[in-house]
């Protein structure tokens, strides 16, 4: 007789949406992974809509479902009166998370694990809900900014959460290490990547030009104007001559990246492709010599090891997560916000093309493929099972 399969409901503070279409997209992404390893996994998500929808709230539709790639998303809209009092607010998410649920078993039956997507507000309101059903409950966080979860209004309810019994994760190493200064034992898991996409042969290389590429949502502190001045510095110096820079991406500071790599005079050789698909990021990493990852700040650093799956070797700041994976045979560094050193990392790797593995930078990215993910998350359910 077969075993019944695991039953995980994902909750997720971010989800894509119409100001920010990959905002949480990783959250996707793993139920993917999950429901393709044979787990019967759905999401719930609280969309919060901001008070200025306030007059048309009332006739919106409160609750839908969505038919996702192999698991379902159940979602309900509330109004975000954070602004008025997260204390509200968050007690106000609780509630209507707990309503959702109940409409979700309801349906479907009541799940073996809960596993919320960041500490505030969904991992606080998840460890509530775990207590009030009797589930186990794991939580992700992905925050660049979660150590404030821990000193500011949310405070008393991050410490509500971590004691409720909830077991903790992050997506990079390097917050594990800031969980245990602030008290908390956490694990790594990963956001994961469909290496399979990314696989595919690079193109050819028929002249000297270096190409460079850049992916990511273009929003603040995303470095794109320290990456254009490194360049820029580069061809004023006469160091580096022949390229071309490719920004893949959207979001809403755009217009001020464009503006930065007019001003530092490499306007001509930048494109601004916007958002593309995974097979489109394929193609132009076939294409690409050298990934730019000049963020101030990064937890776990998705294209990175897009980049990577795709032969790609890396110039990359001291941002945070990239650092707990990235090797020497697939990555030069240098420290955020500074420009020279950006150069001269920049330079370093241009001098190591000829002399780059690609398999060795492939194999950077094989620790985060779907599977390999899938199978670490099991592992962390079935363990909480059995405790």
């Amino acid at each position: 007789m077969a075993s019944k399969p695991l039953h995980i409901l994902v909750v997720a503070t971010w989800l894509p949406g119409r100001y920010d279409k990959l905002m949480g997209i990783y959250h996707k992404h793993f139920c993917q992974a999950l429901a393709q390893a044979g787990v019967k996994v759905d999401m719930l998500h609280i969309d919060r809509q901001p008070i200025s929808q306030a007059p048309r709230f009332p006739f919106m539709k409160k609750r839908y479902t969505s038919q996702e790639q192999g698991y379902r998303t159940y979602a309900r809209r509330m109004l975000n009166r954070h602004r008025l009092s997260p204390h509200w607010q968050i007690k106000a998410y609780t509630k209507c998370l707990y309503r959702l649920y109940k409409a979700y078993e309801k349906e479907n039956g009541k799940p073996d694990i809960l596993h919320a997507q960041v500490l505030i507000p969904a991992g606080y309101a998840t460890a509530m809900l775990g207590k009030r059903i009797g589930v186990p409950v794991l939580i992700t966080e992905h925050a660049s900014y979660f150590e404030r979860f821990f000193r500011d209004w949310s405070a008393p309810y991050t410490k509500k959460t971590v004691e409720s019994g909830a077991r903790i994760t992050c997506v990079g190493n390097y917050m594990v290490a800031l969980f245990e200064k602030l008290g908390v034992q956490a694990q790594v898991l990963p956001n994961t990547v469909d290496c399979n996409v990314f696989s595919g042969p690079k193109a050819p290389k028929t002249d000297s030009t270096i190409r460079f590429a850049t992916l990511c949502a273009l929003r603040e502190g995303k470095g794109i104007e320290v990456a254009v001045q490194a360049l820029s510095r580069l061809s004023k110096e006469e160091k580096l001559t022949d390229f071309t820079y490719t920004v893949i991406g959207d979001g809403d500071k755009r217009a001020l990246y464009q503006a930065a790599a007019q001003q530092a005079g490499i306007a001509e050789r930048t494109s601004f492709v916007g958002q593309k698909n995974h097979q489109q990021i394929a193609e132009i990493f076939a294409h690409t010599d050298i990934l730019l990852m000049p963020s101030d700040k990064e937890t776990f650093a998705i294209p990175v090891i897009e980049a990577a799956a795709a032969g790609v070797p890396v110039v990359c700041t001291r941002c945070g997560g990239p650092e707990g994976f990235l090797t020497a045979d697939s990555a030069e560094f240098c420290d955020v916000q500074d420009v020279p050193g950006m150069a001269d990392a920049i330079m370093r790797m241009v001098q190591r093309l000829p002399e780059i593995d690609e398999q060795k930078v492939r194999q950077v990215a094989a620790a985060f493929d779907r599977r390999a993910v899938a199978e670490k998350a099991i592992g962390y359910y079935k363990k909480l099972l059995e405790k």
